[in-house]
């Protein structure tokens, strides 16, 4: 599909797979305007017996996306 100069379109993303790589991924795309869509293939997000070790910067992207209160409070 050609574009006209000057014509408008909504930009939309699908990513594949709902863990912390994509789902960050979403949360930023969306906190720039751009719908963003997310494919799983698990039925059921759920904790898997793995342990997520967050750095700094990525505790700092998270507090500027909003999300970081929610983070911490499902933390142990």
């Amino acid at each position: 599909m050609k574009m006209k100069s000057g014509e408008k379109f909504e930009l939309r993303v699908v990513i594949i797979g709902g863990g912390i790589g994509g789902t960050a991924t979403a949360v930023a795309l969306q906190n720039e305007g751009i719908h963003a869509e997310i494919y799983e293939q698990a039925s059921a997000i759920k904790e898997v017996g793995a342990g997520i070790g967050m750095r700094p910067p990525s505790v700092e992207l998270f507090k500027d996306w909003g999300i970081y209160k929610e983070i911490e409070s499902k933390s142990w």
